[in-house]
């Protein structure tokens, strides 16, 4: 991702993100590195009995929080704005990781516009908790790429690895990792400007 700004010079953001899924758990893990600072946020979420585990890591300042059922509900609805309001397929389509890949145009409830490129090969699922990935549950298949578009920049998402191994459950943890500070969900979504 990187942005072009005549007064800051460019913004040069490197970012992963991974997402691992069994039965009702769902983790999300994102390796950021923005100029040098580095930051990793990990949310496990457990959908069937709505608790979850937030933790990150910036700069090496360490916090988690426990997710509680009623925290469950404003990491869900926070994320309202950035929902998938329209899905359209339109003519073009893209290899990625060996799947053909059929494009769509999606448009959030707040506006924003984005290029999808899907696979019927596998089935969507839903990312919950995650207001840019709300898009992997909205289309019939796995997106494999997309780009979000904006008067400042496009950012593109695109997977580097399909990985269709089973998922073993000592992946799915929800107690405060050693080295982090606990605090409460609303301790740290604050710290975030409510973005968590």
């Amino acid at each position: 991702i990187s942005k072009e700004d005549p007064q800051a010079g460019e913004l040069s953001i490197e970012m992963n993100i991974g997402i691992l899924r069994k039965d009702a758990q769902v983790k999300t893990t994102i390796l950021m590195d923005m100029m040098g600072m580095m930051m990793s946020v990990e949310n496990t979420l457990n959908t069937g009995n709505k608790t979850g585990l937030l933790a990150m890591d910036m700069m090496g300042q360490k916090i988690a929080a426990k997710i509680t059922s009623a925290d469950y509900e404003k990491v869900i609805g926070a994320k309202a704005k950035m929902e998938i309001a329209k899905v359209e397929d339109v003519e073009g389509t893209e290899t990625i990781l060996g799947h053909k890949c059929k494009k769509a145009k999606a448009t959030t409830t707040d506006g924003q516009v984005m290029d999808v490129y899907y696979t019927k090969d596998f089935k969507s699922f839903k990312v919950p908790g995650s207001s840019n990935l709300s898009i992997l549950g909205a289309v019939d298949g796995l997106v494999l790429k997309f780009v979000m578009k904006s008067d400042d920049a496009d950012i593109t998402m695109e997977a580097t690895e399909l990985n269709t191994d089973k998922v073993a459950d000592s992946e799915f943890t929800y107690d405060i990792p050693a080295g982090y500070t606990e605090m409460t969900y609303d301790q740290l979504s604050s710290m975030s400007g409510g973005g968590m």
